[in-house]
């Protein structure tokens, strides 16, 4: 770009809100994941309830805590199921409609930074990390929110698979050993399923913002990069992104 060259840097710098504004829209792709995400969750708590009123109407063989210790009946098992379907359904919609936009941070590196960014606000040791977000509450609560509705929906259908095997193994079935295994890994065994399966969504959902937070378009500050944008502007979409 010659000195002389009195050509505004905003003429062209001025796509960037527009390709900022793409990078945050919903995608076919998404779209058809949560979607197909949350109707099998509330396909999966259907069949619960179905299968828990096959083998046992009076919910006497019922696992739920607040059931079998409780003595809560069919109307709060069905409150509580329509409740928690719709509730994790608004999260997923919050994450599908306006997924949030994170404010540039040199201290992200990858995943695990960008988790601890986007939970804390700051980039803590990945141990640390682990420890706030077991005993503290993130600071971010929109992120919560997001994070809950690609978490929730992927632990709840693992467990209502898991719940319906357990069901026939044990009533249909008859499979004595696995009804033994069971019983003695309860109340333990709902965990074994609901820790990995959260581990495992919990790490996808950071790798897919993650890779959005890289490809979100930034404010170009380098003059040697603002001189090529003007030059070159079809190259903003890759010049202005995250490193």
């Amino acid at each position: 770009m010659h000195p002389s060259d009195t050509r505004p840097l905003k003429v062209k710098v001025s796509v960037i809100p527009q390709i900022a504004q793409a990078a945050f829209q919903p995608s076919a792709r998404r779209k058809t994941f949560i979607g197909s995400l949350v109707i099998l969750m509330a396909f999966a708590r259907v069949a619960d309830v179905a299968i828990t009123y096959r083998f046992s109407p009076d919910l006497a063989f019922e696992g739920n805590p607040m059931v079998r210790l409780l003595g809560m009946g069919w109307p709060f098992l069905l409150t509580a199921n329509l409740l928690a379907v719709f509730a994790i359904g608004a999260c997923s919609l919050s994450w599908l409609q306006n997924p949030l936009q994170y404010e540039y941070s040199p201290d992200v590196r990858d995943a695990w930074s960008f988790a601890s960014f986007a939970s804390f606000n700051r980039v803590y040791s990945r141990p640390m990390f682990l420890w706030k977000r077991l005993v503290c509450t993130p600071k971010n609560w929109r992120h919560s929110i997001q994070l809950l509705g690609f978490v929730a929906p992927v632990t709840v259908v693992g467990l209502s698979v898991a719940a319906v095997f357990s069901w026939y193994a044990m009533y249909s079935l008859h499979w004595g050993a696995y009804e033994a295994f069971y019983k003695t890994l309860w109340p333990v065994f709902p965990y074994g399923v609901v820790i990995p399966l959260i581990w495992i969504s919990a790490a996808t959902f950071y790798r897919s913002e993650h890779a959005r937070y890289r490809a979100t378009p930034r404010p170009l500050t380098n003059p040697v990069a603002m001189e090529n944008a003007v030059e070159q502007p079809e190259l903003l979409t890759t010049a202005v992104a995250v490193s």
